[in-house]
């Protein structure tokens, strides 16, 4: 990546994965109701939110937004888990110290062991004693939390239909069952979340609330390149502009990549001879961060089909090439081109065509095909 440094501001583009950008497409108005709908519990839906997207949608940032508006507030307790882990033993550990000021010596003394078969939970440290279910202590320290009239937001981050994952959802849920003041909010690839919210134990989720981290609307998209050059004294003139917005196509990640590529420019006047420096940058960090897990992660038909996309003379294409190409019948040819809207790989533009959603992604595919031998 273009190592020249801004002499005057510091880069306010962070295309980096898994961080809050200084300058983040603010979702703030639909934080704002996911956060008040957590806050009321059992009143609403968001007692249990899920989001998805893909890659770079800004589903962390969305989640560390929701969690951090109950940061200061004394009757919520955040608990943030990493979904490779074991979830139900990383829970209680993080609750036992996050309360040890009110949940009492035995629960304080409490000693974690993870085997094959779960976590099981000494009754104290250092003596012989029965084994207590997780699950049992979590309702104990959550009666003791109620009491205090707290409540506690546990947020998952990138989650995927695991044994973890399972045991955790299906603990909460009789948890929350029993009226505890629980809350859960996680984040998934659309696929994982399918999975996960469509497994015959874990049907509840589908009552839960859903966002979608589809594409920002381009006007934003224009409006906030446009406002954070003019505040660093940097302009744009109206066409590149425009330019610069259908590249990113309103991906949130096309969005901090291309900012922060032509900030490093260094340019105080930005044209199209500007974009024209960095383009190949552009695409080669969305092929090489995003692109390729995306594409490696398409099942043989799904791949198929992008193929096809991307071979095409068109940028939409029509059901009817799709199953003339693809050799496939009609409903065989459906079923997978919903996956791959599901997925938020493509978009319909109009009844009977799709398009890709990602900048460039059609790009990719073509080259990667070449560098494949593949023929498309």
């Amino acid at each position: 990546m273009t190592n020249k440094q801004s002499t005057t501001n510091s880069n306010p583009f962070n295309p980096g994965f898994g961080n809050v950008p200084s300058l983040f497409l603010e979702r703030q108005a639909e934080v704002d109701k996911v956060s008040a709908g957590i806050s009321t519990l059992s009143a609403g839906p968001y007692q249990t939110t899920l989001v998805y997207g893909v890659r770079g949608s800004g589903k962390t940032a969305f989640l560390n937004d929701v969690c951090k508006s109950f940061a200061d507030n004394k009757r919520w307790i955040v608990v943030y888990l990493t979904s490779t882990g074991n979830l139900i033993e990383e829970l209680t550990s993080s609750l036992i110290n996050k309360t040890e000021s009110f949940i009492g010596k035995r629960l304080k003394n409490l000693s974690l062991n993870a085997s094959a078969y779960g976590v099981s939970v000494s009754a104290e440290k250092g003596r012989s004693s029965s084994v207590t279910s997780p699950k049992v202590i979590l309702e104990e320290i959550l009666q003791k939390i109620a009491k205090k009239n707290m409540s506690l937001l546990v947020a998952i981050d990138e989650v995927d239909s695991s044994d973890a994952v399972r045991e955790y959802t299906s603990i909460y849920n009789a948890l929350k069952n029993q009226e505890l003041p629980i809350a859960t909010i996680m984040t998934g690839l659309p696929k994982s979340i399918n999975t996960l919210q469509n497994d015959r134990v874990l049907t509840f989720l589908l009552r839960s609330a859903k966002i979608d981290m589809t594409p920002i609307d381009l006007m934003t998209v224009k409006f906030y390149y446009k406002k954070t050059f003019a505040d660093a004294s940097r302009t744009i003139d109206d066409n590149t502009l425009i330019k610069m917005t259908r590249m990113t196509k309103g991906y949130p990640y096309a969005f901090q990549l291309l900012g922060y590529l032509i900030w490093e420019t260094n340019d105080k006047e930005i044209s199209d001879k500007t974009i024209s420096k960095i383009i190949d940058e552009y695409k080669y960090m969305l092929y090489k961060n995003v692109y390729t897990k995306i594409y490696s992660d398409l099942t043989n038909m799904e791949k198929t089909l992008v193929d096809i996309i991307a071979g095409s003379d068109d940028d939409n294409v029509s059901t009817a090439e799709l199953i003339e190409k693809s050799g496939k019948e009609k409903g065989y040819i459906s079923t997978y081109r919903k996956k791959l809207i599901d997925e938020q790989i493509l978009t319909s533009p109009e009844r009977g065509t799709v398009s890709f959603t990602l900048p460039y992604f059609k790009d990719y595919v073509i080259e990667n095909a070449l560098i494949e031998g593949i023929e498309l």
